[in-house]
C-alpha cells in the first residue's frame, strides 16, 4: 500500500488516571507538562494518541481535581497547536473516564485554542488524508463479550470497504496478558494483528510491554503499591515506505513518577521494640513523596500500628496500613449458642483475600497485578481503599 506522506512520528500515552486517590492530580499534571512542553522535541511529533483512562473516576464539576485537569488540558492543547501536533483521545474504561475526556474537544472550542483534536467515544474508523491512513478505535467494553466486539469490528471494516487498517487504538486486555482460564474475556491478538498493518496502541494494563506489533504503553505515573516498574509513554518514529518492524520505538520514562514502598511486619517482631523503631526510623528517613504501605498482623501488632498511625497523622508521610488476615482459620464448635456481631466486608478485604490465594497458587506478580486491576475496573474502586 502506498502512503501520501513517507514519515509519521507518533506518541502514545494512556492510563493517566487524573483524580486518583493515591497521587495528587496536580503532581501528575506537572509531570505531563514536563513530558510535553512546547519545544522542538514536541514538534518532532505528528500525532499524539491517548488510548483511554485520562481520568480515574467520575468527578463533580466543583472538584479541585477537575479544575487542575482542565488547566492542564488547555496547556497541553496549546502546546500541540503551537507545534502542529494532532491529538486523538479515545474513551477508556467506562468506570474511569465516564465520558469526561470529551473535555479535550469542549475546552479546545471554548478556550479558542483551535488544536487538531478529536474525542472518540465509540467503535469507529478514521481516515487521515494527510498520510492516507485508516485508524481503528476500539474503546473498552464496547460490548460485554469480546467475541461480539470482534464481530462489530468486522462489520465496521466491511462498511468502510476495508479488510485492514493501518493503526488501531484499543483499551482492554489480550489473551497473552491474563491466565488461560480468563482468555474468554480478552481480545485475541492474532485477530487484531491480522487486520492492522502497522501498530496497535493498547491501554488498560499499567505495565509497559510489547508483543509483536502490539504496544502497551503502561500507566504514565505510578498509582499504587506494586507498580514499581518504570512509567512513562511511548514514541514511534516511522518511515511508512518500510515495514512497521523497522520503526524506531522509544520508551520515554517518567523519572519523577510517584515512588511507592511496601513493608511487611513479621509476627515475631511484635515484641521486638528495636525492629519496630527501625521500621519507623526507615519510614521517617524516606522522601515525603514516597507512598508507604505496611502490612501487619492485627493479632500481634497493636502497639506498632498505633505508632504508625500517629506518624501518618503527623502529615509528613502517607502510610497505608493493611491487616494480613490469617490463612486457614476455622471456628471450632463448642456446643454453646453463640451470637455473632455483623462485620463489614470491604472491597479491600476481598482484594486482600484474593491476593493471598494467588500467592498460595503461585501466580506470578505481574499477572496478579493484572487480575486485581481488572477487579478494580469492574468494581470502580481501588483495592488499596
Amino acid at each position: 500500500m502506498g502512503y501520501v506522506k513517507a514519515r509519521l512520528n507518533q506518541a502514545a500515552i494512556s492510563d493517566i488516571h487524573l483524580g486518583n486517590d493515591n497521587v495528587p492530580t496536580q503532581d501528575i499534571c506537572d509531570r505531563l507538562r514536563q513530558a510535553f512542553p512546547a519545544n522542538k522535541r514536541l514538534a518532532e511529533l505528528d500525532i499524539i494518541w491517548i488510548p483511554g483512562d485520562v481520568f480515574d473516576r467520575l468527578h463533580m464539576a466543583s472538584s479541585n481535581d477537575i479544575a487542575v485537569a482542565k488547566i492542564w488540558i488547555c496547556d497541553f492543547l496549546r502546546a500541540c497547536k503551537a507545534c502542529n501536533v494532532r491529538v486523538r483521545v479515545m474513551e477508556g474504561t467506562p468506570l474511569h473516564d465516564r465520558g469526561q475526556a470529551r473535555m479535550f474537544e469542549t475546552l479546545n472550542i471554548s478556550a479558542q485554542i483551535e488544536a487538531d483534536v478529536r474525542y472518540i467515544p465509540k467503535l469507529s474508523i478514521e481516515y487521515m488524508e494527510d498520510w492516507g491512513i485508516h485508524v481503528l478505535y476500539v474503546p473498552d467494553q464496547h460490548r460485554p463479550d469480546p467475541e461480539d466486539t470482534w464481530l462489530d469490528v468486522q462489520s465496521l471494516l466491511a462498511s468502510h470497504g476495508l479488510k485492514q487498517v493501518d493503526y488501531a487504538l484499543m483499551h482492554g486486555c489480550f489473551e497473552y496478558q491474563l491466565p488461560k482460564q480468563m482468555a474468554h474475556i480478552t481480545h485475541k491478538s492474532e485477530r487484531y494483528l491480522s487486520i492492522v498493518r502497522r501498530w496497535i496502541f493498547n491501554g488498560h494494563h499499567h505495565t509497559h510491554t510489547r508483543f509483536d506489533r502490539i504496544i502497551v504503553q503502561g500507566s504514565f505515573d505510578r498509582l499504587k503499591s506494586g507498580e514499581e516498574e518504570a512509567k512513562g509513554y511511548v514514541r514511534v518514529y516511522e518511515d511508512l515506505s518500510l515495514p512497521a518492524t523497522e520503526a524506531k520505538i522509544e520508551f520515554c520514562e517518567n523519572k519523577d513518577a510517584t515512588p511507592f514502598k511496601r513493608f511487611i511486619l513479621d509476627p515475631t517482631d511484635c515484641q521486638d521494640t528495636t525492629a519496630i523503631q527501625t521500621l519507623i526510623d526507615t519510614i521517617e528517613a524516606l522522601d515525603p513523596r514516597v507512598r508507604v504501605t505496611v502490612k501487619y498482623h492485627a493479632a500481634h501488632h497493636h502497639h506498632a500500628v498505633a505508632q504508625l498511625r500517629a506518624l501518618s497523622r503527623a502529615g509528613t508521610h502517607r502510610i497505608n496500613l493493611q491487616d494480613i488476615k490469617p490463612k486457614g482459620s476455622a471456628v471450632q464448635p463448642s456446643g454453646e449458642l453463640v451470637t455473632y456481631a455483623g462485620a463489614r466486608l470491604t472491597f479491600a478485604d476481598i482484594c486482600d483475600g484474593l491476593k493471598q490465594q494467588m500467592d498460595v497458587d503461585g501466580i506470578d506478580p505481574e499477572r496478579q497485578a493484572t487480575l486485581l486491576k481488572a477487579l478494580e475496573d469492574m468494581h470502580g474502586e481501588s483495592c488499596t481503599g
